[in-house]
């Protein structure tokens, strides 16, 4: 049992080095950790009960030419209007919504002046700390893994 739990602490100490800067991966670029939120989405915060993890966004910057590319299953897109201040600090605008990464933290806002339709009856997102992430990635395995073993 102890060796089990050593094995599950090293697999998760792996994925959080994995998205650390110093990790695999870029250190210019911002990792966003969407939730789908079964509520009311106010700013960045879900007021009703969080549900599945979404696939992570992906947003590679480059500070000297002030752009931030998402990268996408289907094609990189490139977001218009960006300010940039380095690699952990961009604020981009588009038609609808205003992207920002803030010390880390990714946000998606609807442009001041916009409204939902009907937050109260439509599935939203919000953008969560890693560790809640995977907190949700985790819960839905136990559910899938826990109907499995009852049928």
């Amino acid at each position: 049992m102890f060796r089990l739990l050593i094995a599950a602490v090293a697999i998760v100490a792996l994925f959080w080095w994995w998205d650390q800067p110093g990790g695999f991966r870029s250190s210019c670029e911002t990792i966003a950790y969407p939730v789908r939120c079964q509520g009311a989405t106010i700013g960045n915060r879900c007021h009703g009960e969080l549900g599945d993890a979404l696939p992570r966004r992906v947003f590679r910057v480059d500070a000297a030419a002030n752009r931030v590319t998402e990268n996408g299953a289907a094609a990189s897109e490139i977001h218009p209007r960006c300010r940039v201040t380095d690699c952990g600090e961009w604020e981009c605008v588009d038609e609808i919504f205003v992207r920002t990464a803030h010390g880390g933290d990714f946000s998606e806002q609807l442009r001041p002046g916009l409204t939902p339709v009907d937050p109260l009856r439509t599935l939203s997102q919000v953008y969560v700390p890693q560790w809640k992430w995977w907190e949700q990635r985790a819960r839905a395995f136990a559910q899938r893994t826990t109907r499995r073993f009852m049928r």
